[in-house]
């Protein structure tokens, strides 16, 4: 699938002969991906072996004609490929089992069918085949090879693309060449409202159909004067459908409501008043009297219109012959949101014989319509067949009503489509310009286990090409056509259903990877959380406090929708769910809004927007915390942290564990930084609005000082940070005896390994994912040390080391985000082990390391630290100390001696820089279109970078020298 713009377009395509028998040849499937060189275009058969733990597994890969190309071939029959249209506009409120909030699909728009006419060919086979993502240009191809039981093959190219230009649009282009036959071929083209959200197996248990069709009709072109609408002898059931025999009105709807007559414009007559005419007409009024008056009207337009000598007189013409294509609208079971699909058909064929006016046979049911299209084809001459799709939401920006503007962009477009296709593809090679990433590995990596299974593909093509397919399907969600957009990006993007497109707190990860290239995302990402900032303040009331608290998944609303139990497949069973007191996701919120101003400098966004935000998630957290009576600092009791596996005490009936010590550190963290905004970056003017308006009082600005000096933390003698209070009371798991019962890759989820056992993580020192790791992760280890130290913990290096490998050993990785965060952290202190855990990590959806939730979408965030961790540890650029009032771009490089030389590019304060890194040199270049001089520090050294001018500075081993 091809998505961007927050909008993903998906398809399955079905070949059928002879009799109304369907087999789905080549579903659109996200699994399966092999790399194809781009130069041989080698054919595979849809048969070839894999292996049973990767279904994702990359074969080969090439480089050539400056063209990255990603291709998958036909993955086996699979009944969860779900085709349609997705947009996070769309949610609707499931009731069962329970309240959930989740995103719909809606509808199948690129559905083609060919169907050949003859009786004994009851089955087709997918002889070969394959699918290429060209990265580059933003397209999707698609070559196949089908045969029937009598022996006819066909070929089928197919390119298809999301508009880069125009998000709503997709293209769609076969080129169809019977080989060895001729005779006539059917090709129907439909817009199908029946899907189902059905692409997550465990939420069977919901509600799975969320549109229901309002109404449906044809795109026709745009009339050059007043005409009547007459049926002809091929469409007589047709207009017959439509309201009136010979007057299918619904055909001439633009904007206005009523029946309008002027000298400027077109005759246009609506649907609601075709409607109340077929009411009328069944009450008993002459359907003759109302057309003769209709006629008339437009025929005393027409004459009080200036004529041309080339006018023609009126005629009449049928509606389906001459239209531009059909069009569909829904509207969502629960929400109301109205979603309209428009396509728009052309057949042309490329010998002497045109086919673009071929007349199509409209067909529909209660749900579906289409075009069906019959040519009589020669053996070895091509057809093309073009296909434009507009989708439009009420939600859109700049409408009138959805099947209006639908209609509009097809009639608009509807033959632009090789326009359309270049304008896509030279913005996408604009984007690449800016965000393209090159890595040169020494030779030395094509020994290491990880490439072994590849022989076709080298260590350095694969890390390059993942890395450029992750940040190409983070710019596929994320674009600058979320400008104005009320929507955030999901945890799956909007390339499954999983986690039913809520919110988490992966926006921490997926943000910075905009700030430092498209700030205008995050601006987007922030401002979703800001427009629910009322809902945010309503929960922490429902809690019992005061301030903002944005609830661990968020919707449609802003409310909290996480739900309160949860499912375990393993054991088949529903236990109760805490996660809902995950707090710690405020701490995501206040950490995106903070660093999108430290790449930006934005003060108009910290002034009007971030400033409020901070200030009311301090105060959550304010009143949140006690004084513990034996501590005698500030504590903050029954939340989650991000392992998740312990969501309560052993044996307790309340959720939650106390003094987290991620969340305890953390909120120390923006308590400062919430007092140094108030003070040091807002103006005077608006620190003084800000305090009258939220009534903030000296009490409460003196509690946040003293709250960032003495939160508690529960740390051992021995200097390691305990993930809670009473960790070191909970049991040591036998890690040993689970890697031999069940295989060192499939323990990832002991949660649910252990309940299906009749046992909990709760009891065990077990951890999903990376958390007490986590403060290393976001404040760096000198940040953590300066933070340690000043809660009154003395603390060191050697000791962020020793408490890394001690939760290392503790940690099942059942998240993606777990070995990327800890690769990270471990750079400092186990190059070795860092490189090894980031090649693994990176390879988390091509691979579907967690076997079996990529089909259920790809995870954005771990794509997003993956590239943001090779940028920003291994390349070393940071913003630099984050208490500081205005900070500086940090260089501070530490290659691993597998990687040679790295490039990339990195927009800071709206001036572009361009890095280049190897073992002995750092370079950093100010792009020449701007007028801002850009500070770096290198070591102790700050230097300004004039625009248009280079700066060097001397590496040894790939770290300052």
């Amino acid at each position: 699938a091809v998505l961007h713009g927050q909008r993903c377009l998906c398809d399955a395509w079905r070949c059928t002969r002879g009799d109304s028998r369907r087999r789905r040849a080549l579903p659109g499937h996200l699994l399966c991906w092999r790399l194809q060189p781009g130069g041989e275009r080698r054919r595979r058969q849809q048969g070839r072996e894999r292996g049973p733990r990767q279904p994702a597994q990359l074969a080969a890969a090439q480089l050539q004609a400056g063209r990255w190309r990603l291709a998958r071939s036909a993955p086996p029959q699979d009944p969860h490929v779900c085709p349609g249209a997705v947009t996070p506009a769309a949610f609707v409120l499931h009731a069962v089992p329970v309240r959930l909030d989740s995103s719909s699909v809606l509808g199948a728009c690129l559905f083609v069918l060919l169907t050949l006419q003859c009786p004994d060919a009851s089955a087709v086979d997918l002889a070969a085949g394959c699918q290429e993502l060209d990265i580059k240009e933003g397209t999707v191809v698609r070559r196949f090879r089908v045969q029937d039981s009598a022996a006819r093959i066909t070929t089928i190219v197919e390119q298809r693309i999301v508009s880069l230009k125009k998000s709503n649009l997709a293209l769609l282009h076969w080129t169809i060449t019977p080989e060895n036959w001729s005779g006539p071929l059917h090709i129907r083209t439909m817009i199908d409202a029946s899907v189902r959200n059905e692409g997550v197996l465990r939420y069977k248990g919901l509600s799975n159909k969320h549109l229901r069709v309002v109404r449906k009709g044809l795109v026709t072109h745009l009339p050059s004067r007043p005409s009547i609408l007459h049926g002809c002898d091929e469409h007589p059931a047709f207009c017959e459908h439509h309201h009136l025999q010979g007057l299918t009105l619904s055909d001439c709807v633009l904007d206005d409501s009523e029946l309008a007559v002027d000298q400027q414009q077109d005759l246009r007559i609506s649907l609601e008043d075709a409607a109340d005419a077929k009411a009328a007409g069944a009450d008993g009024v002459n359907k003759n009297e109302l057309r003769t008056s209709a006629e008339k009207a437009v025929k005393n337009s027409h004459e009080k219109a200036p004529h041309h000598p080339a006018e023609v007189p009126m005629h009449a013409r049928c509606p389906a012959c001459e239209s531009n294509g059909v069009w569909l609208l829904v509207q969502t079971t629960q929400s109301r949101v109205e979603v309209a699909c428009a396509l728009c058909t052309r057949l042309v064929a490329t010998s002497n014989r045109q086919l673009r006016f071929v007349t199509p046979r409209i067909e529909q049911t209660d749900e579906t319509i289409g075009q069906l299209f019959t040519v009589d084809v020669e053996a070895g001459r091509p057809i093309d067949v073009h296909k434009l799709v507009a989708l439009v939401t009420s939600r859109d920006k700049a409408i009138s009503e959805a099947s209006i503007d639908a209609q509009h962009a097809i009639n608009r477009d509807c033959d632009n489509f090789r326009e359309l296709l270049v304008v896509h593809q030279r913005m996408w090679q604009n984007i690449w310009g800016r965000i393209s990433i090159k890595v040169k590995l020494n030779p030395g990596l094509r020994g290491e286990k990880l490439f072994e299974a590849s022989d076709e593909l080298t260590p350095e093509k694969r890390v390059n090409l993942i890395l450029r397919y992750h940040t190409f399907e983070l710019h596929q969600v994320g674009t600058w056509h979320m400008l104005g957009r009320d929507a955030s990006i999901p945890a799956r993007g909007l390339s499954g259903e999983a986690y039913r497109g809520h919110i988490f707190w992966d926006e921490m990860f997926i943000a910075p990877f905009f700030s430092w290239r498209l700030p205008e995302v995050t601006h987007a990402l922030v401002l979703y959380r800001y427009h629910r900032l009322d809902r945010a303040r309503d929960h922490a009331c429902e809690l019992g406090h005061v301030g903002a608290c944005f609830p661990w998944q968020s919707g449609s609303n802003g409310r909290e929708e996480t739900q309160r139990i949860h499912f375990n497949p393993l054991s088949g069973t529903w236990k109760p769910d805490n996660s809902y007191l995950q707090f710690h996701v405020n701490v995501s919120v206040f950490y995106n809004v903070w660093h999108y101003f430290q790449c930006t400098g934005d003060m108009f966004f910290m002034e009007l927007v971030g400033a409020e935000m901070m200030l009311e998630i301090a105060r959550f957290w304010s009143s949140l915390a006690i004084v513990g009576r034996r501590t005698g600092r500030y504590e903050i009791l029954g939340v989650m942290g991000p392992d998740e596996f312990h969501e309560k005490y052993p044996d307790s009936d309340r959720g939650g564990i106390n003094n987290n010590a991620y969340t305890n550190i953390m909120v120390a963290w923006l308590l400062r930084q919430t007092r140094f905004c108030l003070k040091h970056i807002i103006s005077e003017r608006r620190r003084k609005e800000l305090v009258s308006s939220m009534d903030l009082t000296f009490e409460e600005l003196a509690r946040w000082k003293e709250m960032s000096k003495r939160m508690y933390v529960p740390i051992s003698a021995d200097g390691i940070i305990q993930q809670f209070d009473d960790w070191d009371r909970l049991k040591e798991l036998d890690w040993d005896g689970y890697r031999g019962k069940y295989g060192a890759d499939c323990i990832g989820r002991m949660d649910r390994i252990l309940d299906a056992e009749g046992d909990s993580t709760n009891r065990y020192k077990v951890c999903k994912q990376a958390d007490t790791c986590m403060i290393f992760y976001l404040l760096g280890s000198k940040g953590t040390i300066r933070m340690l130290r000043r809660l009154g913990i003395p603390f060191s290096g050697e000791l962020i080391n020793k408490n890394i490998k001690y939760y290392l050993q503790r940690t099942s990785h059942g998240s993606t985000l777990s070995k990327v965060v800890f690769s990270d952290i471990l750079h400092e202190f186990d190059m070795k082990l860092s490189w090894g855990m980031y090649l693994d990590c990176i390879q988390s959806d091509v691979e579907d390391s967690q076997h079996g939730t990529t089909p259920e979408g790809l995870h954005m965030a771990t794509m997003a630290a993956s590239v943001n961790m090779m940028l920003h540890k291994y390349g070393g650029i940071d913003t630099g100390d984050m208490f500081e009032k205005c900070p500086v771009v940090k260089l501070n490089p530490h290659l691993p001696p597998s990687i040679k030389e790295l490039r990339f590019k990195l927009q800071y304060k709206s001036q572009w820089l361009e890095i280049f890194l190897s073992q002995t040199l750092l370079r950093v270049r100010a792009d020449p279109y701007s007028d801002t001089k850009v500070p770096v520090r290198f070591k102790d050294q700050i230097t300004s970078i004039l625009p248009g001018s280079a700066v060097e500075f001397e590496l040894k081993h790939g770290i300052p020298a």
